[in-house]
């Protein structure tokens, strides 16, 4: 676990570096969505440990699914999402959910944990914020989601958004990816 920990910091920040760069740019490619979302669940589990979080699934009935994005970085940014729902959640669950809806592949990460205060929403994807709340219950710097929001917004035709937050009621966003 610890190796997973350090891997994960490592990732981050070269992440974070190259995110940050004037000429930030990434190669697109077809994803098969369903592949990445399983993948990235089991890493979940495995961060997830003996702890009494429930990591839930929702894939379509279909073979594929697939979007267009760089792999490294959609993998990278709903790694992050799942990171902290699993953080700022003591029990319950975490999910991550694929779908398409209105021709595009929608990943949903969803979690039963602490939420988001209504007034903080419209600034969680800003460098350095954490909500109030969130500052007693894990350590950060702010910069997950604001990595997040940049690596999203930077593929053509995406995006992200928080569908649902309050406080003591879990957070769902939702990433929105072109197929």
């Amino acid at each position: 676990n610890d190796i997973l920990v350090s891997a994960d910091i490592i990732e981050e920040i070269l992440v974070a570096a190259e995110a940050n760069k004037e000429d930030f740019s990434m190669e697109i490619e077809r994803i098969d969505m369903i592949e990445l979302a399983q993948r990235v669940a089991s890493k979940v589990k495995l961060m997830i440990g003996k702890r009494k979080i429930k990591m839930i699934t929702y894939l379509p009935k279909q073979k594929n699914l697939i979007a267009n994005g760089n792999r490294r970085y959609i993998e990278f940014a709903i790694y992050e999402l799942l990171e902290n729902a699993v953080s700022y959640t003591e029990k319950g669950y975490v999910s991550i959910g694929l779908g398409i809806e209105n021709g595009a592949c929608v990943v949903r990460i969803a979690d039963s944990g602490i939420g988001i205060p209504p007034g903080s929403v419209r600034k969680i994807f800003n460098k350095f914020f954490r909500a109030r709340n969130a500052q007693a219950h894990k350590d950060g710097m702010g910069l997950g989601l604001y990595l997040v929001k940049k690596i999203i917004d930077s593929h053509p035709g995406a995006s992200i958004k928080v569908e649902s937050s309050s406080a003591k009621k879990g957070t769902v966003f939702a990433i929105r990816l072109p197929i």
